[in-house]
């Protein structure tokens, strides 16, 4: 594990060069010594390396003490919801967002969400997190139990938005978390949706799910006008 991984506001690196399991077991523990006594979320996107850095992760955790609640694999902003509606001290969201495959990261936050950058803590966290690298996971002394924030998510933005005009639109979900995340919303809603790239792949077989790149609305683009939509939208990967 590199500092170079500790970015302004998260941490990103390739899977497994930069970023292992090992990397994570020691995140873990750091992040557990920085937000103190409580409750932490945790949750995944859908890369194909998630699995490994989630059990690092909460292993390390639920060694310094820290009980976790599994929210699952989830979108960014739920883990963020999460944290707050199960009142825990922290949370822990594994994801490279709209990074390439081969990428993985976590972004981290404290109470009530806030996120945890390198100007509030991230840099404590890395300095712990370098000087535990490479030791052993300690014993289990957390908890470990599992929720699903969606359907309270869900009813919390329908209360929230209560007029909700019937529209067409076009939304591109690039293969990342959204389309399994967000699906039981637009379910719920009066939209006549045409779902682009809804399958879940860390590959990203049809294109990075980065709208902020032209080339990746280009399908996008071309559906809203075959469609003639009232909207197009492009999801980033979590």
């Amino acid at each position: 594990m590199k500092p170079a991984i500790f970015k302004a506001y998260d941490i990103r690196g390739l899977y497994p060069e930069e970023l292992d399991a090992s990397a994570a077991l020691a995140i873990g523990r750091a992040l557990s010594r920085k937000l103190g006594p409580g409750p932490v979320a945790v949750g995944f996107d859908m890369r194909t390396s998630a699995g490994d850095l989630h059990a690092a992760l909460v292993a390390g955790l639920r060694g310094e003490g820290s009980d976790v609640i599994d929210v699952g694999r989830v979108a960014t902003p739920i883990l963020y919801f999460a944290t707050t509606t199960l009142r825990a001290v922290g949370g822990a969201m594994i994801t490279a967002s709209h990074n390439p495959g081969a990428y993985n990261g976590f972004k981290l936050c404290g109470p009530n969400a806030a996120p945890i950058g390198i100007e509030s803590g991230l840099r404590e966290i890395r300095a712990v997190a370098l000087g535990l690298h490479g030791q052993p996971a300690p014993a289990p002394r957390g908890t470990l139990r599992s929720e699903d924030p969606k359907p309270r998510y869900y009813e919390t933005l329908l209360e929230l938005f209560p007029s909700r005009p019937r529209l067409r639109a076009v939304i591109d979900a690039g293969n990342g978390i959204a389309g399994e995340a967000y699906s039981g919303l637009i379910d719920r809603l009066p939209l006549e949706a045409r779902r682009l790239y809804f399958e879940p792949d860390g590959s990203f077989p049809n294109h990075e799910a980065d709208p902020l790149k032209h080339e990746n609305l280009v399908d996008l683009r071309k559906a809203v006008l075959d469609e003639r939509a009232d909207l197009g939208i492009a999801f980033d990967g979590d």
